[in-house]
């Protein structure tokens, strides 16, 4: 950023507040780009069902669910697993890891699909693994500007559970359900289901 050039950051983007105003304050005065990945929003499914939405085909939100979950950190012991070791130290992930991690992935998807911010958050974020010191199990209720409410699950001990994105929201029309794989090659297909009284306009 002091060099003039865009940045693209994957996430943590900092590990404190303080840290990523100070790095939002400098692209600001420089004029610049600065972003973090979350690839989710940019996949057609997520795409498509922000069309949807914009057309009025659900009608007004409602409710939104959405959940992210994984099983890969249900153990105690991540010594040797680089993803794991960085993710569950506060030194370098900063104060949260799961909803920090994927829990964000929920909420940044559903604002890019659905354009609502949020207005009141209760969060529970826990801790199931006891020699852990950061989070690895999150339900979070949410309540919108629009006046909808919504709840997010985002956790890393649902053994059994692969990567992957579910949002499910709910209108005054319809209801839209968008399931987006993770891992490629993993027996995983995108999937947008659509329920109403009638089929959605251009199908």
């Amino acid at each position: 950023l002091e060099a003039g050039i865009h940045v693209s950051c994957d996430k943590p983007l900092t590990t404190t507040l303080e840290e990523a105003r100070e790095l939002e304050a400098l692209a600001r005065e420089k004029g610049l780009l600065f972003m973090v990945t979350y690839g989710y929003s940019g996949h057609v499914a997520c795409k498509h069902i922000r069309q949807m939405i914009k057309r009025g085909d659900i009608g007004e939100i409602r409710m939104i669910a959405g959940e992210y979950i994984q099983g890969w950190l249900a153990g105690d012991d991540v010594t040797g697993n680089k993803q794991g070791e960085w993710r569950t130290d506060p030194k370098q992930s900063g104060r949260s890891n799961c909803l920090g991690d994927i829990g964000t992935h929920i909420e940044n998807t559903v604002a890019r699909m659905t354009g609502l911010k949020i207005k009141k958050v209760l969060a529970n974020m826990e801790i199931k693994v006891a020699t852990r010191v950061l989070d690895d199990n999150d339900m979070v209720m949410v309540q919108y500007d629009n006046g909808a409410s919504g709840m997010y699950w985002s956790s890393q001990i649902a053994i059994g559970c692969d990567n992957g994105l579910r949002v499910r929201i709910c209108g005054s029309k319809g209801s839209i359900l968008g399931v987006v794989p993770g891992r490629a090659g993993k027996n995983q297909d995108c999937k947008l289901k659509w329920n109403c009284d009638r089929d959605p306009p251009g199908t």
